[in-house]
């Protein structure tokens, strides 16, 4: 044996063990790519059915005129790049007569904390209820019916599509 055959099956090796390794590697692509398209589909009919139970709430729900009695800030630490941020939540608290003339007080309606819109004490907003259940109620704003769910859906179908666009390319490599 020559030392050109001998480089040849050490060329050979590499590339078989390249393969196999890239085969292996390919394989256990899979897996996180699975649990993400997992997480998102359940995701997305998460934010679909809230989008549901939103909408049967709109369509079916009494409608009346809500004072905002009290708001709630609280401050909370979100991760970022620099260390935690804090991020302040305003949570407002509303009092409402129903079609029976009964007053309601309700802290949190919709239970959607906010960190955009605030909300002074005084202020009166339309509120959207169930009749057969007023504290299941929200504020009649596009954010406070909408936002929650469609934020949840979007990152459902983002967590679906990146890993078929992942996994499609990797099938083709």
């Amino acid at each position: 044996m020559n030392v050109h055959s001998i480089l040849s099956l050490v060329e050979w090796s590499l590339a078989a063990f390249d393969i196999t390794a890239w085969g292996m590697l390919r394989g256990f692509l899979w897996i996180p790519l699975g649990l993400m398209m997992v997480v998102g589909v359940f995701l997305a009919c998460v934010g679909i059915a809230g989008f549901f139970q939103r909408l049967s709430l709109v369509w079916n729900g009494s409608r009346a005129s809500a004072t905002v009695l009290g708001v709630t800030d609280s401050v909370e630490a979100m991760s970022g790049e620099d260390g935690p941020l804090p991020v302040v939540f305003h949570s407002p608290t509303i009092e409402f007569r129903d079609d029976q003339g009964r007053t309601h007080v309700v802290s949190e309606p919709g239970n959607v904390r906010f960190s955009a819109t605030k909300l002074r004490a005084g202020d009166v907003v339309t509120v959207i209820y169930r009749p057969e259940n007023p504290e299941d109620c929200v504020l009649d704003r596009f954010a406070d019916k909408w936002v929650l769910s469609l934020a949840v859906f979007a990152i459902g179908i983002i967590l679906t599509l990146v890993p078929c666009a992942v996994g499609m390319t990797i099938a083709r490599l």
